[in-house]
Formats: C-alpha cells, sequence, structure tokens
C-alpha cells in the first residue's frame, strides 16, 4: 500500500488525517469520507478544508559528508479548498499531507 492515513477528532473538535504517500514518484489524488457507525452515515468534508503537505518539494537533503545540506529546507507547503462529497485532493510524491477542518456534513444517497 503506497498511501496510508490515519483520522483523529481533536480535543478541539476538528477532524483531521494524516495520509503518507510513500510513493516515491507520483502523487495520488483521493475522496475523503468518513463512516460513522453510530447512524450508519458517510461523512465528508464541508467548508474550507486547510491542507499542509511536507515532502520533497519542501525539502531535499543533499548528502555530502560534513558538508551535506538540504535545498530546499521547508516551509511545508499549505493549502485552503473547500470541501464537498466529490472533492479530490492531492497527495504530493513522498509527502505526509495533513488535511483539517471543523465542519463535517452527512452524505446522503
Amino acid at each position: 500500500m503506497l498511501v496510508t492515513a490515519y483520522a483523529v477528532q481533536r480535543p478541539d473538535g476538528e477532524r483531521s488525517v494524516l495520509f503518507i504517500n510513500k510513493d516515491q514518484f507520483n502523487s495520488h489524488t483521493l475522496t475523503v469520507m468518513f463512516h460513522n457507525s453510530a447512524d450508519n452515515g458517510d461523512h465528508y468534508f464541508e467548508g474550507n478544508v486547510i491542507q499542509v503537505s511536507f515532502g520533497a518539494q519542501s525539502y531535499i537533503w543533499h548528502p555530502q559528508g560534513q558538508n551535506g545540506y538540504a535545498n530546499p529546507d521547508g516551509p511545508a507547503v499549505r493549502s485552503v479548498q473547500r470541501g464537498g462529497k466529490d472533492v479530490q485532493y492531492t497527495l504530493p510524491a513522498t509527502s505526509i499531507t495533513t488535511t483539517s477542518i471543523t465542519i463535517l456534513r452527512r452524505f446522503v444517497q
């Protein structure tokens, strides 16, 4: 599996998902949906979704013994996009990405 996801509801009520894209060569695009077993409903992000990615676009180590250096050397890339049932999120190659939002909307088929 090239992409791993970890979801959490933080103490402040915000929901976040940490994605790890282990694919060194390709970005991956996905949609995010949460299933709530209590109401047997599927939910998706609504409102502004904050996405922060850290990967090769932010940091590359150039080994040269004691003179090794990073270039680029940060910062993480931050973006905001609207949530929604069919919204797709892109994970850059070899990256760690978080998506965070306060509001979830129930998806009714």
